[in-house]
């Protein structure tokens, strides 16, 4: 069983993009999967999972420049911590309206809120740049 909601608002040149999601996953007795990534012999617990984002960009009137912030939470069942943020900042940049340059920095974090132990170790920094081509 899930819910999910979306949110877009734009104002002139700003945007505002937010979307959340959440549901709740309960197996079937004898029907409960093994763990990808995990000790062998792990499955997967029932569990509550959710998500959401939020991304402001504003677009600047020269040379296509777009800059943005974006931050994700998403809490699901994982060895690496049951909970992780993103926080990003980055620009885009607009050659047309069919082609851009999206460049990121992210840094994302892993925990877990219901226990004590440590998960820093799997934080990482990520740099993206991707074009993309619509036709």
């Amino acid at each position: 069983m899930g819910a999910g909601l979306d949110v877009s608002l734009d104002l002139g040149a700003l945007r505002i993009r937010a979307e959340g999601i959440t549901s709740m996953v309960r197996f079937t007795d004898g029907k409960r999967p093994l763990m990808t990534v995990a000790p062998p012999g792990s499955f997967l617990p029932d569990n509550n999972e959710y998500d959401a984002y939020l991304i402001t960009a504003y677009r600047l009137p020269f040379l296509g420049l777009e800059p943005f912030l974006f931050g994700e939470y998403v809490h699901s069942v994982s060895p690496f911590g049951d909970d992780q943020a993103v926080l990003a900042v980055g620009f885009n940049i607009y050659f047309t309206e069919h082609a851009q340059l999206k460049n990121e920095i992210a840094h994302a974090l892993f925990f877990d809120l219901d226990t004590d132990r440590n998960f820093s170790d799997n934080n990482m920094t990520l740099l993206f740049s991707r074009l993309a081509v619509a036709f």
